[in-house]
């Protein structure tokens, strides 16, 4: 699980929105799965172990997934518990937004 510090987690927050009104976000489990090619995956950590592992086995070749703590107030939508970024650019901009606790490269 990732906890992202204040000013990682507004900048993570602000490229979420830009997913989310430029429709290259992807809101719920259901619609995760039907959709074709993700490029990052931001799962609550409290999904059910069922949802999560139908996830990662319909999108393994995804190998971008972070487990957020409490993805609803990131999302501004309550209840939100998986979201899928399909823009490459904005998948970056977030993972380097949670990389700032992690070393080494983001691919």
């Amino acid at each position: 699980m990732i906890k992202l510090e204040t000013l990682q987690r507004a900048k993570a927050r602000t490229y979420i929105g830009f997913a989310i009104k430029s429709r290259t976000a992807i809101i719920g489990t259901d619609n995760i799965l039907k959709c074709r090619r993700v490029n990052l995956l931001l799962i609550d950590e409290t999904l059910s172990d069922n949802a999560k592992a139908k996830l990662m086995s319909k999108h393994q070749d995804t190998n971008r997934c972070i487990t957020i703590d409490n993805l609803g107030e990131l999302t501004s939508l309550e209840g939100c518990k998986a979201l899928a970024i399909l823009n490459h650019n904005l998948a970056m901009a977030i993972l380097k937004c949670a990389d700032a606790h992690f070393e080494g490269d983001v691919n």
